[in-house]
Parts: C-alpha cells; sequence; structure tokens
C-alpha cells in the first residue's frame, strides 16, 4: 500500500519533469504503479498546494529556499547535459573514425602498394587491394582501400 505522502513525492517529482523510470527507481516501486499513481493525478487533479502542518514554516525558510534554488538550477544543467549529450558521442564517433583511418593508412602503408596506386584501366587513384593468405590455416581474405 503506497501512502498519500509517497504519492505526493510521486507526482512532485512527475511536475519537475522527472523521468517515470528514474521515478520507480528512486521510490523503490514498479513503473507500472508509478503510472497509475500518475494517472489517478491528471484525471482528478490532485492539489499539491495544500500544506501538511508545520509545513508553512519549512517553504519560508531562507535555507530551504536557497536548497530548492539550487536543486532547481541542477536539475536545467542535467536537461542541457542530456540535450547536449547525443552532439558528444557524434563528435567522439567521427574523431574515432579519424583515428581508425589513420591506423589503417599506417598499416597498409608498410604494404608494397599505397593508396595513392593509380589504375591503368580506369584511372581511379586509391582503390587497390590485394588478396593474402594465411600461412598457418589457408584462409584467404583480402586487404586494402574499397570504394564506400
Amino acid at each position: 500500500m503506497i501512502s498519500e505522502k509517497q504519492k505526493k513525492e510521486v507526482i512532485e517529482l512527475f511536475l519537475q519533469g522527472v523521468p517515470k523510470v528514474t521515478i520507480a527507481k528512486k521510490k523503490d516501486m514498479s513503473r507500472t504503479k508509478v503510472g497509475e499513481i500518475i494517472k489517478d493525478y491528471e484525471s482528478s487533479n490532485v492539489d499539491l498546494s495544500k500544506k501538511e502542518p508545520g509545513q508553512e514554516d519549512v517553504d519560508s525558510d531562507p535555507e530551504i529556499i536557497k536548497l530548492k534554488k539550487e536543486l532547481t538550477k541542477e536539475q536545467l544543467k542535467r536537461k542541457i547535459r542530456e540535450q547536449t549529450q547525443p552532439f558528444e558521442v557524434e563528435k567522439a564517433l567521427k574523431e574515432l573514425k579519424k583515428r581508425v583511418d589513420s591506423v589503417e593508412y599506417e598499416y597498409y602503408g608498410n604494404l608494397l602498394i599505397d593508396n595513392t596506386w593509380k589504375c591503368k584501366h580506369c584511372n581511379r587513384r586509391g582503390k587497390v587491394a590485394i588478396q593474402i593468405k594465411c600461412t598457418n590455416c589457408d584462409e584467404e581474405s583480402w586487404l586494402g582501400w574499397f570504394p564506400k
């Protein structure tokens, strides 16, 4: 059984923009139960402004006000981080691709051919590959620069 206080805390977190999954983890309850509480709230328009006895004194405390402002500020920072995260991942992937290409060039550059080779038939540069064979198991493979 979930108390009214717990329901109120779930709704307050939801109204602050905290995802339902996170609320469920924080409050140690199922996502289904969190969804039911939120659905009940939305259908009944529960008044969150009702204060419990002694609550008025807490809300006017300067330290509480300061903490609430800091909490709001941190929540905004978190949202900004979450929104910029995909761009940071994309940037990191591009950097990794450059590094892989560099390693490939250094590795393939040790061969007798390189990506500056020019085909006498089609005049295309850099698209060259050679077939190699493992001398241990006789498995054959290709090594080189292929068109994308």
